[in-house]
């Protein structure tokens, strides 16, 4: 039997045989079956009572201890909404109690028409969320196509212990005909592409509609009993052009959709569309208001030459520039007006303005060339401006610049005869140079050069040539580049330099800073004194031999002086006269020698020697011989000669060469003050408008010569006086020289102290050299007449 300690109420009780303990079966188990009286804790007594005496009692009786569960209970369930259409939903509840807790509950339902029962397959279960202890809600969704009706809901509930409740309630909502709703009209390019076509749209969207694109209108409404075969509605706008209204088959059942398409005409207003849906009767289905948009203009900004080619890089020469487009999607060939800023690495920024017409579609911005120093980098291009409603555009561009340091197309030393690759002094030479730079020329410099010494020449602004009559290999024929600069340095040697090899070495630099350097090897070499032209009258004897020498000399006849020697074949000297080339300055000169041929030298042969030496000793002779024809008064004479007129010859002879050995002295002695004169002034530039008359000049000494007497007193002396004159004329030059020589506030003592010092910072050893040894002539010079 079992029973309660709490009461000793009997809750089972049953008969039990059993064999004794020693025979097989005297163990069993049993399941034994009772009602408990109350949930909750339970203590129970278990006993057996033996109808037969036994010896132990104790384990006849065991207690225990038990947990009753309670079913639950369901208290109430109930629905939000009382009325629904189709496709609405309501949300439903469930409120139960249990005593361990509720673990699980459901809801079933399905709509009871009228004079209709419960249909036990036809429940439609829904899942339950608890929201606290004892509430339990779903969401009950009516179906657009479900039938009219009343619904009713059974609630299922279960605990921990396995053990439910369920509670059935009818009439809980109403399910009436829905009426149709209307969604839309959606607008492609302005709502969200993704729209269900089942959720409502704003009436006025913040995207705007687009004049260039055609925009799809869709409009749906969702209906459980819609007739297609009903009218279909119609859209309405204020502007644009609408096209033809379709029907759109959905996936949805009971969802019905129309669409259409808008256009709005290119350039027009940005005003406002007012977009309609209504019925064929003309009830108002659908309103919305739409705001127009003005697309920015698109700038293209390209970089090429003036040439049109494309270029992907600026190198800042002044021959590129940008071609900008404009292009408005919706305003098609309407005005531009801006600003192109141009940024330049290290420079400041600079603004143009930009202005397109209308149907100007672009235009070309020179890159003119920046005049300031510029770093390596990229060019920043903005364009920025306003087009057709305000619409404002701006566009980027980043080029590549580069530093490209100047370059030579021409280089070339040419005189007016065409290149040269020696140089003789005294003569004048000119460096063409063609500088290709893509950027601003800031210096040039040109330099003649030799060891460590360096000369600069000086920039002319046109060659020593007729540009009309340019020397082959002196120029550029073909058109020369809009970056090219001809450049022309006038060469020419001075008395710094020396004989042997040299180089012409430029420079040129830009506004960048980059340099750029060309040089050609030369060979700089005195000019040699040329015989250009010899000519002799009829050699007769009795007569005055006449010849013309024509000499030049490049590096000037100041230095140069000649010497006529007419000799007999045994040797014996006839004739032996110098004169000066020429004045300091000239370059070309016709010296004249006259030689009054003996009556004794017909039918004889002349040896004729003209030489000439120039300032550094060089010699240069022409050597020729003439034939003496007989005078014709003595074509038939004797070859015996009178005493007399013999011994007159011979004196005449004696008479002669003293005359002419008196005047070389003389004329050396001048000779050797010019040569003075010339290397302690050898930077002063000749005086080309000198008034000098070399062949009078020379004319009148041969003329002293035959017309002067050993008997003749009286006109020795005053030649005599005029060398004195001479004389006194050639010191106070050289009184000129030597003022001229000394530096400002300085002795001849302390020069001649200082010149026999140590070498000048700045000097060479052979200038130095050259400047002490002829400025110790002049003073030497001085010294001698200063004894006198």
């Amino acid at each position: 039997e079992i029973r309660t300690v709490l009461g000793n109420n009997l809750l089972h009780q049953s008969n039990l045989s059993l064999p004794p303990g020693d025979q097989s079966g005297s163990r069993a188990t049993l399941n034994l079956s009772f009602v408990p009286p109350n949930s909750g804790f339970l203590d129970l007594r278990i006993r057996y009572v033996n109808a037969t005496p036994e010896r132990n009692y104790e384990n006849n009786l065991r207690s225990t201890s038990l947990v009753v569960n309670a079913p639950p209970s369901i208290e109430d369930v109930y629905c939000s909404a009382s009325v629904l259409s189709r496709g609405e939903y309501t949300t439903c509840s469930v409120v139960a109690n249990d005593d361990i807790g509720i673990i699980n509950a459901s809801l079933q339902w399905q709509i009871l028409a009228e004079n209709t029962s419960v249909d036990e397959a036809g429940w439609l279960t829904l899942a339950m969320g608890q929201v606290n202890p004892t509430l339990w809600e779903t969401a009950l969704i009516v179906p657009p196509e479900a039938s009219l009706g009343d619904i009713v809901v059974r609630a299922v509930v279960e605990d921990g212990g396995e053990m439910s409740a369920v509670l059935t309630v009818e009439n809980v909502v109403s399910v009436v005909d829905a009426p149709p709703t209307w969604y839309g009209p959606h607008v492609s390019g302005v709502d969200p592409p993704d729209w269900n076509n089942a959720s409502a749209l704003p009436n006025k969207p913040s995207t705007g509609l687009l004049r260039q694109r055609v925009s799809t209108l869709t409009a749906c409404v969702m209906d459980a009993d819609y007739r297609l075969e009903d009218s279909m509605p119609m859209f309405l706008t204020n502007r644009g052009v609408l096209g033809n209204t379709s029907y759109q088959e959905q996936s949805i059942p009971h969802l019905y959709c129309y669409i259409s398409t808008l256009a709005l005409e290119l350039g027009s207003s940005l005003d406002e569309v007012d977009l309609q849906l209504r019925t064929e009767s003309g009830s108002l289905l659908l309103q919305r208001t739409l705001m127009v948009a003005d697309l920015s203009p698109e700038i293209s900004i390209d970089v090429e030459t003036t040439e049109g080619q494309p270029l992907d890089r600026v190198v800042g020469g002044g021959d590129e520039q940008l071609r900008i487009s404009v292009t408005d999607a919706d305003d098609p060939d309407t005005p531009f007006v801006g600003d192109v800023t141009l940024r330049w690495p290290g420079g400041e920024p600079i603004q143009l303005p930009l202005d397109i017409p209308q149907g100007g579609g672009g235009v070309v911005v020179a890159l003119e060339k920046v005049m300031v120093p510029l770093e390596a980098g990229d060019l920043q291009i903005t364009v920025s401006g306003r087009g057709q409603h305000g619409a404002t555009a701006t566009k980027d561009l980043s080029v590549p610049f580069l530093l490209t340091p100047p370059s030579f197309a021409f280089f070339e030393t040419c005189d007016q005869n065409g290149p040269v690759q020696n140089m003789t002094f005294g003569q004048t030479a000119t460096l063409v140079v063609a500088v290709e730079s893509d950027r601003p020329i800031q210096s040039s410099t040109a330099q003649l050069i030799q060891s460590s010494w360096a000369v600069n020449a000086p920039q002319i602004d046109a060659p020593s040539w007729d540009v009309d009559s340019t020397p082959l290999g002196c120029g550029v024929e073909e058109t020369s580049a809009q970056s090219t600069e001809w450049l022309y340095f006038r060469l020419k040697l001075d008395n710094s330099l020396i004989d042997g090899p040299g180089r012409i070495l430029f420079s040129v630099v830009d506004v960048d800073g980059l340099v750029r350097s060309e040089s050609v090897d030369l060979t700089f070499q005195h000019a040699p004194t040329v015989f250009d032209q010899i000519e002799f009258s009829e050699v007769m004897a009795g007569e005055d031999l006449y010849a013309n020498i024509t000499v030049s000399n490049l590096d000037g006849l100041g230095e140069v002086v000649c010497t006529c020697t007419i000799e007999k074949q045994n040797d014996e000297v006839l004739m032996n006269t110098m004169l000066p080339a020429g004045p300091p300055g000239f370059l070309t000169n016709e010296l004249l020698y006259r030689y009054p041929v003996p009556q004794d030298l017909g039918n004889t042969t002349l040896l004729i020697t003209f030489s000439c030496v120039d300032g550094l000793q060089r010699l240069y002779a022409y050597n020729t011989t003439l034939e003496v024809a007989p005078s014709e008064s003595c074509l038939n004479c004797a070859d015996a000669e009178t005493v007399n007129d013999a011994m007159l010859t011979e004196k005449s002879g004696q008479q002669t060469t003293l005359l002419l050995l008196l005047g070389s002295v003389i004329f050396v002695a001048v000779l050797v003050g010019l040569m003075l004169r010339r290397r302690t002034t050898g930077n002063i530039e000749p005086s080309w408008d000198e008034d000098f008359s070399p062949l009078l000049g020379t004319e009148a000494l041969f003329d002293r010569e035959m017309e002067s007497s050993l008997f003749d007193e009286d006109q020795h002396r005053e030649e005599t006086a005029g060398q004195h004159n001479a004389q006194e004329v050639e010191a106070e030059k050289d009184e000129d020289e030597l003022s001229e020589l000394l530096p400002e506030g300085w002795t001849v003592q302390a020069f001649a102290e200082w010149l026999k010092g140590p070498l000048p910072d700045g000097w060479t050893e052979e200038q130095w050299s050259s400047y002490v040894a002829s400025s110790t002539a002049v003073l030497n010079s001085h010294n001698n007449e200063s004894e006198g």
